[in-house]
């Protein structure tokens, strides 16, 4: 299913064949995000999905100083300089998919997907989605010590999960149990949360970065997200001259926890249309 490695380069796991996929999370997340997304890829694509600096198996930036999201673009494209790759297809949830964006920026990507990707809320939404981060991240810490027991008792899990997902009973116990202990344990949380949601225009500041991108670009957003405006989705898609929007009808902001099918169905139907080796009927 995967091959998992830590000592060189960022912690990844890779798998399956064909043209490179990379995944990339979001904030307070880790490459176990996509566990249910990885076999339904990986039969059409080497797909590599990868901790950012801060979380997973990833420790955060040398020295530990304030990182900013560049840093994070800069690390996963050092990755694919280890990796031998100039290029790859790219799909990023939430901050994932911000960092998506600024790899096509830098030349790295075929294609970008952003589903549910920061970066076209108003200075209000965004101070919003602060709000709600924050508070998913101190109910991680108050509940990951008995993450496991949490996650089986259905209440909870709809509980803990709706700002996250349309359909919280059907995320799976153990992919809510390592998702609330990546967000409870997480090094880079504290160091990005103000660049995630710091009520900050991205859009605005980040105008000539987005003429520079030159690959096709999907921003996916779910109607259901309850972490970021819709609304902002359909910004930042025409903020940036290459995109593309879609909305992703009755699905919230990872909809790769709940709903891996659909997810999956709109990477490849993507991918396919820019030009991937895609068999069709993969």
């Amino acid at each position: 299913m995967g091959r998992v490695a830590l000592t060189d380069g960022l912690a990844t796991t890779r798998g399956g064949s064909g043209e490179p996929l990379l995944l990339i999370h979001g904030l307070g997340s880790s490459r176990t995000t996509w566990d249910r997304l990885r076999p339904l890829l990986e039969p059409h694509f080497d797909l590599i999905a990868v901790d950012l600096p801060g979380f997973g198996d990833q420790p955060w930036l040398d020295g530990g100083a304030p990182g900013r999201m560049e840093s994070l673009a800069g690390a996963v494209e050092e990755e694919l300089d280890r990796l031998g790759l100039e290029r790859a297809w790219i799909a990023g949830n939430s901050m994932g998919g911000w960092i998506a964006l600024d790899l096509a920026r830098r030349g790295r990507a075929r294609g970008a997907i952003g589903i549910g990707p920061i970066g076209g809320a108003t200075p209000e939404e965004a101070r919003r989605s602060h709000r709600i981060l924050v508070m998913n991240r101190r109910s991680a810490k108050l509940f990951a010590p008995v993450a496991g027991a949490v996650a089986r008792f259905a209440p909870l899990r709809w509980a803990g999960f709706i700002s996250v997902v349309s359909d919280p009973l059907d995320v799976r116990p153990e992919d809510a149990a390592n998702s609330v202990r990546h967000m409870a344990a997480c090094e880079g949380f504290e160091h990005l949360i103000d660049d995630v949601a710091g009520g900050g225009d991205l859009i605005e500041s980040n105008r000539d970065r987005f003429s520079a991108i030159g690959c096709p670009v999907l921003i996916a957003f779910g109607s259901r997200d309850h972490i970021l405006d819709p609304r902002g989705g359909v910004r930042l898609a025409e903020a940036i001259p290459t995109a593309e929007h879609r909305e992703l009808v009755g699905l919230g902001h990872a909809p790769q926890l709940d709903h891996p099918e659909l997810t999956a169905d709109m990477v490849l139907a993507a991918l396919r249309r820019w030009g991937a080796e895609v068999p069709a009927d993969g």
